[in-house]
This record gives C-alpha cells, structure tokens and sequence, in this order.
C-alpha cells in the first residue's frame, strides 16, 4: 500500500485527514454529519454537532466518557433514517 498522491486532505500518518475533511465540508455548509467507530474519528466527530454526529463502538464509549451527545448506530441505514427525521 503507498500513501494517496497531492489532496488537500493528505495525512502523512493516515492517509486522509478526517478532520481536514469535515473542516472543509463545515466551510461550505452548516448541515455537516459525521459517523464513525474508532479513534481516528474522536476529533472529527466533536467538529460536528451532536444530532448530526452518530458513533458506535469506541468512538461511542469515547464521547459518553466525555458526556459528549450522539446519535448510537449499528448499521448504516440507521443514519439515513435518523437524518431524513432531522434535516439541518
């Protein structure tokens, strides 16, 4: 594997920089979701607010220990159906 060529979301240690990714997605709109499971999400999530951030597995345990609001998820159809209940 080799590491993604010129982006302005490059990641010298991931790859991609999520947070590099939603930063841009929030300068273009208000209406930003973000959903993940795992450490490399902690940051981005807490950029989005709490109904449009949804978490499971670590990223869940994460932002309860830090009393943060989010959307739990098992499968991904549950944030479709979560996001059309609450549009931004």
């Amino acid at each position: 594997m080799s590491l993604p060529g010129p982006s302005p979301f490059f990641s010298p240690t991931k790859g991609v920089s999520k947070v590099a990714i939603v930063r841009d997605a929030l300068n273009r709109s208000d209406c930003v979701a973000f959903a993940g499971d795992g450490r490399p999400d902690l940051k981005p999530a807490l950029l989005v607010r709490p109904e449009s951030r949804f978490a499971r597995s670590w990223l869940a345990e994460a932002l309860r220990e830090r009393g943060e609001r989010f959307h739990p998820f098992e499968h991904w159809s549950e944030i479709a159906d979560q996001l059309q209940k609450t549009p931004c």
